[in-house]
């Protein structure tokens, strides 16, 4: 007799699991994560100016609510009637913080811009940049500044006196510094009053024959902070011009200071942040910028 044997049971059917379903599978797929986040920004700031404008008429309505408020605020007042008045006082501050919370959102998005376009700058940069001619390396390298910053260019040659090489300058202390290079530009009667206002514009160049050790450098910043405690005006990069084509390297120390370190210049009661760049001539007559630096924003260098 033949026993049949058991069909096997059937396997049972798993319920889904109740998990997300990604709408769209390019979010995950890439090819290259690099180009992948430079994509991303470029997308994101695409939209800053439609954001900017989202911010901005937010801002109008909330400045007009808080005028209406302010009036009802006393009329309630007048009458007496302390609820309103408490309630209308609590709406006030929320605006007022509201207001407060926008606008720096709005400099974060000015920031968020900038921060794009020079990290683009330097990204679409060549990788060498070979030294122009010129009567020195002082010279070489002012020639190469104004070619890859129109707007410098422009304003040297509308304000040729705005241009200083070489020069001496005396600071608040009295001590008469020398540098190889100065562009300078006065700031605004209101900026010296107020801190509001055009603050100006200084750029120091100091050139040396040898590679700088670290005392050196922090001179140079001691220096400039003399001199802006006089001129009132916010520095706005200070350059270390060496001519390293005998080989030497750039000392381990101002590497470190001048890559991870920003001075900190006090112009009256406000506090500038300046840029410190090492610009090197190697051997093969190019230039080595520690660190990079974009220079061809719309802002000065």
């Amino acid at each position: 007799m033949l026993m049949s044997t058991p069909s096997a049971e059937a396997p049972k059917e798993l319920k889904h699991p109740k998990v997300p379903i990604e709408r769209d599978p390019s979010v995950k797929a890439m090819e290259n994560p690099i180009a992948a986040i430079f994509d991303l920004s470029d997308s994101v700031n695409s939209q800053v100016p439609r954001i900017k404008r989202m911010i901005q008429y937010s801002g109008v309505f909330v400045v007009v609510w808080l005028c209406i408020n302010f009036v009802l605020l006393f009329m309630f007042l007048a009458q007496g009637n302390l609820v309103v008045f408490l309630l209308l006082f609590v709406f006030l501050v929320l605006g007022g913080f509201g207001l407060y919370l926008m606008f720096n959102i709005n400099e974060f998005f000015d920031y968020f811009s900038r921060r794009h376009l020079a990290i683009k700058l330097i990204r679409d940069a060549d990788e060498l940049v070979f030294v122009p001619k010129g009567r020195d390396s002082v010279q070489s390298y002012i020639a190469y500044l104004r070619k890859v910053n129109p707007r410098l260019d422009q304003a040297i040659l509308q304000h040729p006196h705005m241009l200083h090489t070489p020069v001496l300058l005396t600071g608040s202390s009295g001590i008469t510094y020398n540098f190889d290079a100065h562009i300078f530009k006065h700031p605004g009667e209101p900026f010296k009053a107020f801190g509001i206002g055009n603050m100006g514009y200084a750029f120091y160049l100091k050139a040396f024959e040898h590679t700088p050790n670290l005392n050196e450098v922090l001179a140079l910043e001691r220096a400039v902070q003399d001199i802006t405690t006089r001129s009132l005006t916010c520095p706005s990069r200070i350059v270390v011009l060496v001519d390293k084509k005998a080989g030497a390297m750039v000392d381990e120390e101002v590497y470190q200071h001048v890559t991870t370190k920003k001075p900190l210049i006090h112009v009256g009661r406000k506090k500038c942040i300046v840029n410190i760049q090492v610009v090197s001539i190697d051997e093969d007559n190019t230039y080595d910028f520690v660190p990079v630096i974009a220079d061809g924003t719309q802002e000065l260098p």
